[in-house]
């Protein structure tokens, strides 16, 4: 209509802006494989778990959505049982999921992890105390993978 002008109400107007803190160092596998810090900026460290009884393996599940170019690594460490050290002074270990990497989608879909501490791999057969680190990881700050229902099952 040639007899209206737009108008913009100043009081109404907002803009949200985010900023994922997300990045692909290319070397999340090795470089977070450490007893603190590590490579990556999106990470997320769950509390040390205390096992009423030793365990000998885990299946840890976690629900992904995961983008292109973007990846999630899940890492563990875990003191043997009677062992007195701490287990902040153990690296975290890569932990491979079950059917090799954690699959593109953009609905979440179920991954399994399976891992067995037994052998050099984690120095100990048995476990009482366990910690999991996950990794986020991007070349695109504005995609970035989404995570939910973290469980993590212990056995002997």
């Amino acid at each position: 209509n040639n007899f209206l002008s737009p108008v913009i109400d100043i009081n109404r107007t907002s803009v949200h802006t985010i900023q994922n803190r997300i990045n692909n160092s290319g070397s999340a596998s090795s470089g977070e494989a450490v007893t603190k810090g590590g490579s990556e900026l999106s990470k997320y460290i769950t509390r040390k778990v205390e096992l009423a009884e030793e365990a000998d393996a885990a299946e840890i599940f976690l629900n992904v959505k995961r983008p292109g170019d973007t990846d999630v690594l899940l890492f563990a460490r875990v003191l043997g049982g009677g062992d007195t050290s701490s287990i902040e002074d153990k690296p975290f270990v890569l932990v491979n999921p079950v059917l090799g990497s954690v699959p593109v989608s953009n609905t979440f879909q179920e991954v399994k992890y399976q891992m067995d501490p037994t052998g050099a791999t984690f120095g100990t057969s048995t476990f009482s105390t366990i910690q999991f680190k996950i990794v986020l990881i991007s070349t695109n700050s504005s995609q970035v993978p989404q995570l939910r229902d973290f469980r993590a099952i212990m056995a002997t």
